[in-house]
């Protein structure tokens, strides 16, 4: 069984004392809807605050109820790359540091999803171009982006 996992954040005036971000997640078994959800964050939050942590609520949910691998797509180039290129093993390696011997940004979600990214026998993740048609990926931008102006 595999599932397919969709997610995407959003956020209005990124990283401001006056941001607005959201997530949104989809996943699909059999190119079916399963289970969508969707969140806001706090205020000062960013777009890859948001990106990361629907992911963490998708592969929560997906760890909890389903069985099986799993492919999530993304359209961010930060976390894929994350993954594929095995910086966050570097990062974790480095005692959350990069290879700069800076901070981490965003340390306590990479620690989130860094058991998660280990699994890598049921685990892929694949970047998906953003706004590119991609029904899915257009699906949960639509949830980010209703959620986040719901916040405004």
């Amino acid at each position: 069984m595999t599932y397919e996992i969709y997610c995407d954040g959003s956020c209005r005036k990124n990283g401001s004392a006056e941001s607005s971000a959201a997530y949104g997640w989809i996943i699909l078994y059999n190119n079916e809807p399963i289970r969508k959800g969707a969140g806001h964050l706090p205020i000062g939050s960013t777009n890859n605050m948001a990106e990361m942590i629907g992911m963490i609520k998708a592969l929560e949910y997906w760890k909890e109820n389903c069985e099986g691998s799993v492919i999530v797509y993304s359209d961010s180039a930060y976390i894929v790359n994350a993954y594929n290129q095995h910086w966050i093993d570097n990062w974790y390696r480095n005692g959350w540091k990069t290879a700069n011997k800076t901070p981490v940004k965003n340390k306590e979600l990479w620690e989130e999803l860094y058991p998660y990214f280990k699994d890598t026998d049921r685990i892929k993740l694949e970047k998906v171009p953003a706004h590119s048609g991609v029904l899915w990926n257009e699906m949960v931008d639509k949830i980010a982006n209703e959620a986040a102006q719901q916040k405004m």
